[in-house]
């Protein structure tokens, strides 16, 4: 036996039904091969008597996912027709093909005089659905591969992975990465590649998870580096995922970069942002011994050379703009407030009620979006500020919605428009130079990936007339002016069929029902109910209820068809509730660019491929697919933690009030606060961060903090004047801090302090509780708590940050607390006994404790 697996057999199929001598030989041979130099319990079919129904059903009872079969081909075995006899056993190997796949088994297909193209019967039906690799035993090294292969097998999971390696690669390099397929399989390494078969990537499932799941089962993850693949976003996700988990396998990296017939100085165009610094190799096909130098460069270790320094940005951002935003305006609060606009009435015609949010590549933002295009003729002009006022993290918050006209010619509209502010902080990160090594394109792409995925988990992202808009952009080629004016026009000019574009799949027309019902006959066959129109079926959850998969045939005419929108949303919106996935779709002569992103998100099948019913039948015989229910969370508190110093402190700290108020800044803020309300007592000149262990905020911090002692402490006065900032296009957001004053019980004497809740906190909260699927427990909030603050303390020590942004240490106290043994009063006055200096009205009563 293998050493370190238990139980592991070897099982020898050949066609012991046909009794010719020349197969029952070499199978004996081959099984004392196996037995005598791989250490295997070796078997042949005829000695586990497969031939009838219930020897299959004892044969099927008897595979475990440790096992490895062999199918062995001789001349007399390929012209024998017990080959295609019911009961024959190479026929009813098809029988075991759903087994396998649940258990990432993979045939060895082992012939014996004859040609390896003479065995394409295993390359129809449902055996071209199993994985499998051929080895010629015609050589004596086929034999020495054979054992290679039996050892490397899915079923082994050697070192706890289930591949060697994983290729990434784009669908236009699918022949390249065939051929690196190929010379790797040749040397026993088990790989894994979507080349539109549904074996790497199960159709009906979310592409995301089949690529999170694939880089992590696999030791090593190669990327085939083309110009290609550059452009691709799909390759910045994988390249993420991976780099993600090379930070989880104690800095191993298990990334590489696989470049195809370039020159040296031809690698710096390839290798952009964050692969410009990684490893590569380069693989020249018209070269002698390139396979071997490739397999070697495999084996060299590497170390993880820190190619993330600032983590993964983006999903930390996403969910800082969702919370604190998006979320309370969407789905109707921003429709809501625009109808209230005094010249709505007027102008609802031209008035679009979407949340349109540009996302620029470069991460670059403006602070307003007004202004004049000289070559499209489009300007912007800010028409007015709607303000909603409203508690944020337990001190009071004014939003701005500020709208735009936008015009060209005599042509215009209304709009309002939002550039996520939490993008800046990448963009800063890089342009400052707070960090090495921040690649804009590849946290943009993963920033856009992660809150599609988000938003496609949200109830409300679910319902026909989703006001989300994500509006990309390469600000590089082209301007904001032109994607404003285009999506503005054809959201008022055109509400249906934006809808479909962006939220709708619908029945396809009867001429493409026609080229393809056919088809479906294979499926009726294989004795699974088929149907070709659900009139019967009803709305909602009932609807959903009927059949356990629904398979949408997507054509240009059925994308320009709102008939069937409720069907395909209801569906998509069970899935979510119900945690499976229930959903095929088949492209019919159309671009998968053209499919709407509410159902891109899951693997597609396309008519083009013969083998599409197949296909579909592999999926659906094993019933609703249960969806992965959590996003990983990846390294979240990073982005929250730059975005909270970058977009926010830096802001509210270091911004001055308006001239006409003193251009006042954070010192003089707090002097003008007690001057103006008659304080004498004093303040130190620094914000209490809070953070409870809990990341629970029950209320107020006055009220929280007056909760245990007899007598009240604690009382909030007021805010520190206003200061305001342009950000993203919206216009004069405000940024404050909250003052209170505490009075020691038996002096009477009293201090002033500045505090609030850590926002981020409040983030982490909602995604541990209220957003199950975000990838964060809520018994994990404490550790992510104290991963923020070490974070923090780490980011404001920085030389680079106290030069470019401010000294937040000065200004700054952070206390993490455990609230469920300590209350906030005590946090509070600790505090306060150890200042040792005050800011007070006027600067003469500066005074040292």
């Amino acid at each position: 036996m293998a050493s370190g697996e238990v139980n592991a057999k070897v099982i020898i199929l050949y066609d012991s039904e046909g009794a010719n001598e020349t197969s029952k030989k070499e199978a004996d041979n081959l099984r004392f091969f196996i037995e005598k130099n791989g250490g295997y319990t070796c078997q042949t079919d005829d000695k586990i008597m497969i031939a009838g129904t219930e020897d299959i059903k004892t044969f099927h009872n008897s595979i475990n996912h440790n096992d490895r079969i062999i199918i062995l081909i001789t001349d007399q075995c390929v012209t024998d027709k017990s080959v295609n006899q019911k009961d024959g056993s190479l026929a009813d190997l098809s029988t075991l093909v759903k087994n396998m796949v649940e258990n990432h088994m993979i045939l060895l297909v082992a012939y014996k005089g004859n040609r390896r193209e003479d065995i394409g019967f295993l390359k129809t039906g449902l055996l071209s659905l199993t994985p499998k690799t051929c080895i010629d035993l015609n050589k004596w090294q086929g034999y020495e591969k054979l054992l290679k292969q039996l050892k490397n097998s899915p079923g082994s999971k050697k070192e706890g992975y289930t591949y060697d390696v994983f290729l990434m690669h784009v669908t236009e390099d699918k022949k390249i990465t065939e051929t690196i397929y190929n010379v790797l399989t040749e040397a026993g390494l088990i790989c894994a590649a979507d080349f539109g078969d549904g074996k790497c990537f199960p159709f009906g499932r979310p592409v995301s998870e089949s690529i999170r799941r694939l880089v992590r089962e696999s030791r090593t993850s190669v990327l085939v580096l083309t110009k290609t693949a550059v452009e691709s976003p799909w390759i910045n996700l994988e390249t993420i995922h991976a780099l993600e988990e090379s930070k989880y396998r104690r800095n191993q990296l298990v990334f590489r970069l696989l470049l195809i017939d370039v020159a040296e100085d031809e690698v710096p165009v390839l290798k952009v942002g964050c692969l410009e610094r990684l490893p590569h190799f380069i693989a020249k096909f018209n070269e002698d011994g390139w396979e071997k130098k490739l397999l070697d460069s495999l084996k060299e270790p590497l170390q993880d050379c820190d190619v993330l320094p600032v983590g993964s940005l983006a999903h930390g951002l996403v969910y800082s703009h969702f919370t604190g935003w998006l979320s309370f305006m969407l789905p109707t609060k921003l429709r809501e407030e625009i109808t209230k606009w005094d010249r709505y009435e007027e102008y609802k015609d031209k008035t679009c009620t979407n949340f349109n949010m540009l996302v620029p590549k470069s991460c670059k933002l403006s602070d307003s979006l007004s202004g004049k295009d000289d070559n499209s003729g489009i300007e912007i002009k800010n028409e007015t500020n709607l303000i909603i006022s409203t508690d944020h993290m337990g001190k009071p918050r004014d939003f701005t919605i500020s709208m735009y006209r936008i015009s060209r010619g005599s042509e215009f509209y209304f709009f309002y428009a939002d550039m996520p502010f939490v993008l800046n902080c990448v963009y800063e990160l890089k342009e400052k130079k707070l960090a090495e090594g921040v690649d804009t394109n590849l946290q943009c792409q993963r920033f856009k990936h992660t809150y599609n995925t988000l938003f496609n988990h949200q109830e409300f992202g679910r319902r026909l007339n989703n006001p989300l808009r994500m509006l990309e952009y390469d600000d590089g080629q082209t301007n904001r002016f032109e994607v404003l004016f285009e999506a503005v026009k054809n959201s008022v000019n055109d509400p249906d069929g934006e809808v479909v574009a962006n939220t709708t799949v619908t029945q396809p027309s009867k001429s493409t029902v026609a080229q393809v019902v056919p088809n479906l006959n294979q499926i009726r066959s294989k004795n699974i109910m088929a149907f070709t129109d659900s009139r019967d079926v009803g709305p909602g959850a009932t609807m959903s209820e009927n059949y356990n998969w629904y398979v949408f045939v997507i054509s240009k005419k059925s994308l320009k068809d709102t008939a069937f929108c409720f069907k395909i949303t209801q569906i998509l919106e069970d899935s979510v509730h119900k945690n499976t996935t229930k959903l095929i779709p088949v492209l019919h002569k159309v671009d998968i660019k053209m499919v709407p992103d509410l159902i891109r998100w899951v693997t597609m099948l396309c008519t083009s491929d013969s083998k599409f019913c197949d296909h579909i039948y592999q999926t659906v015989i094993g019933g609703p697919v249960t969806m992965v229910e959590k996003m990983p969370c990846g390294d979240v508190v990073t982005g929250l933690c730059w975005a909270y110093l970058i977009n926010y402190m830096k802001m509210a700290l270091f911004l001055r009030t308006p001239s006409n108020e003193g251009s006042l800044d954070f010192r003089g803020r707090i002097k003008a606060f007690l001057r103006n309300n008659n304080l004498l007592c004093g303040c130190p000149d620094k914000v209490y961060i809070l953070w409870p262990s809990s990341c629970m905020i029950t209320d107020a911090i006055e009220i929280v903090a007056n909760k245990n002692p007899p007598d009240e402490r604690i009382v909030k006065l007021g805010s520190l004047p206003m200061v305001y900032a342009n950000t993203g296009g919206q216009l004069n957001r405000s940024f404050t801090f909250s003052v209170y004053k505490h009075t020691r019980p038996h002096t009477k004497q009293s201090t002033c302090f500045i505090a609030e809740y850590c926002t981020p906190m409040g983030c982490l909260y909602q995604m541990g509780t209220k957003y199950g699927f975000a990838g964060i427990n809520k018994e994990d909030l404490s550790s992510q708590g104290q991963n923020f603050m070490k974070a923090f303390e780490s980011f404001t020590s920085l030389p680079a940050v106290k030069e470019q942004l401010g000294d937040f240490q000065k200004h700054t106290q952070f206390m993490f607390y455990d609230d469920s043994k300590k209350p906030l009063i005590e946090v509070i006055e600790e505090q306060l006994s150890q200042e040792t200096s005050l800011e007070f009205a006027e600067d003469c009563l500066v005074l040292t404790r």
